[in-house]
């Protein structure tokens, strides 16, 4: 319905006038609507109709709809307040911040306060964005403080975790990576293969992601990439080794890709944990 009896419009008509605006003034060739898949049909229909009417080419306008599930509450009811309206982002980032910061005093007592603090602040909303994120967004999933801030799993605490340890290899080794010849990198560990394999992957990944519109497919490939990581640094001695310029290579790649993948999901790497 593009127009009501009484002469007045209603969503139907405000979302066809914007999808003419962005075609034919901001010349943009993919439109991506998120909301959540409630509103599936309504976008189905607004997609067909705008093409009917000629606002659209869909063999020039790529056009998409990004369904998300809901957000649940530990007691698997819909994610709200305890007076029952809905949570706003600024609680939750504020909440989370504070769950990180106590995280943080017992593993770093002696910390500063304001250095406590700042990396609270990141910790906390890493794990709100990342928790969001790394779920399928077309079902629902369970919102959980304790879980997104834990230092093990699939959590952005646990990548942060593993970025902070690979600073901490390269500092002892005290090589300037910038200056590594990438010729001098040689596999012969099974762990290092298993995760140059893993690293060569990333571009197909981020390709995939973009066409699917599923950030959670990013996720995946990083918490991977972080315990490959992991099981290289379990498996293969880096300083003080006959491997050592070879295996600062594949750290520092390794380091580099996390830190790509992370800032593309909004996510600021940390120097400490």
């Amino acid at each position: 319905m593009i127009q009501k009896s009484d002469g007045g419009f209603n969503y139907d008509t405000t979302d066809l006038a914007a999808l003419k605006y962005r075609v034919e003034v901001d010349k943009a060739e993919r439109i991506i609507i998120v909301t959540d898949m409630g509103q599936s049909l309504h976008f189905q229909l607004l997609f067909k109709a705008a093409a009917k009417a000629g606002y659209v080419d869909p063999n020039q306008v790529e056009l998409d709809h990004v369904g998300f599930g809901l957000v649940l509450a530990e007691s698997g009811k819909k994610f709200k307040t305890r007076s029952g309206d809905t949570e706003k982002l600024i609680d939750l980032l504020h909440t989370a911040i504070a769950h990180a910061a106590k995280v943080i005093a017992e593993r770093n007592p002696d910390w500063p306060q304001e250095k406590q603090a700042l990396l609270a602040r990141k910790l906390g909303i890493a794990a709100v964005k990342y928790a969001d994120l790394s779920s399928q967004r077309q079902k629902d999933y369970t919102f959980s403080y304790a879980r997104m801030l834990c230092f093990e799993g699939n959590t952005a605490v646990f990548l942060l975790y593993s970025y902070v340890r690979m600073l901490g290899i390269q500092r002892k080794v005290g090589r300037d990576v910038a200056k590594l010849d990438v010729s001098f990198l040689k596999l012969e560990h099974s762990s290092e293969i298993v995760l140059a394999l893993h690293l060569l992957r990333f571009a197909e990944v981020l390709q995939l992601v973009a066409k699917e519109l599923l950030p959670h497919l990013l996720c995946d490939y990083l918490y991977k990439l972080a315990e490959k990581f992991n099981a290289f640094f379990r498996d293969c001695k880096v300083q003080g080794s006959t491997e050592e310029v070879s295996r600062s290579i594949l750290v520092e790649v390794t380091r580099s890709t996390l830190e790509k993948g992370l800032y593309i999901l909004g996510i600021t790497t940390v120097d400490q944990m």
